[in-house]
């Protein structure tokens, strides 16, 4: 939806996540602007649990675009891989050691000027993953 803000001319976007999601790009979703927008995001209240999208605002949006977010869901991150397992014994060099698990995503990420109202939701970055075991 575009709409005319009071007062600057800046056009307005209102967007809204309706249903549980991943990888929500926002600026895909607002039609790729190529003016700076004032974006308005609402997330609804049947948005929840951990396939909850991430949000993305890129750097792809004109300068002085904006991004105002309502969250009355729950925004989750991703959480990190886990770690390979080590080899079969500990006391062969020969033997890969575990590896550690892989950090958690953020809830959001953006690369222009934002606001959350999240008086009726929860924002939650993803976990790291745990790391590998080693042999018995």
């Amino acid at each position: 939806m575009l709409g005319m803000k009071m007062g600057t001319g800046k056009p307005v976007i209102s967007l809204t996540i309706s249903g549980n999601t991943s990888d929500y790009n926002v600026f895909t979703e607002a039609g790729s602007p190529s003016i700076p927008v004032e974006i308005r995001l609402t997330v609804n209240a049947d948005v929840s649990g951990s396939v909850a999208a991430a949000i993305l605002a890129s750097s792809s949006f004109a300068s002085g675009s904006t991004l105002n977010i309502t969250n009355n869901g729950s925004v989750t991150g991703f959480g990190g891989t886990g770690g390979a397992g080590g080899g079969a014994s500990d006391s062969d060099p020969n033997t890969p050691a575990p590896a550690s698990g892989g950090s958690g995503g953020a809830a959001i990420e953006s690369y222009i000027p934002v606001q959350i109202d999240n008086t009726a939701g929860n924002i939650f970055g993803g976990g790291g993953g745990g790391g590998g075991g080693s042999a018995g």
